[in-house]
């Protein structure tokens, strides 16, 4: 049960003063928690070179931009068609119905943040 348990370095040295102990003398630094999402944005901008981002990095980047933050959590861009076709998987009909119902303005969205792209429609997958 005491194993599971998690000590700060300073309560760590004092368990082992009280035991007799050596002290922990690493140098290492506990950082703060971030999310993945956040790391892996973090390498991007520090081993990725801008010409190197290609149009499904920019939709996932800015997607809770482009279709809103409650939907953004049940939908995800696939992939472009050959045929200029942005295929959105959705969660369930629900939020696919959403969507579609809400098509030109997402489409309007991507232009802003993606200008010159191909794409002129879009279709989605469960």
């Amino acid at each position: 049960m005491l194993k599971d348990l998690q000590f700060s370095r300073r309560i760590q040295n004092l368990i082992a003063d009280f035991r007799q102990l050596p002290h922990d003398t690493a140098q290492s630094i506990l950082c703060k928690e971030q999310s993945v999402g956040h790391l892996f944005q973090n390498i991007l901008k520090k081993y990725v070179k801008p010409s190197e981002v290609n149009l499904s990095d920019i939709l996932l980047r800015y997607w809770p931009l482009i279709v809103g933050d409650v939907l953004s959590r049940s939908s995800a861009p696939r992939k472009v068609s050959p045929k200029g076709a942005l295929i959105i998987k959705t969660q369930d009909s629900v939020v696919r119905q959403e969507l579609f119902l809400k098509k030109d303005e997402i489409l309007k969205n991507i232009y802003h943040f993606c200008p010159g792209n191909r794409i002129d429609d879009i279709s989605f997958s469960l």
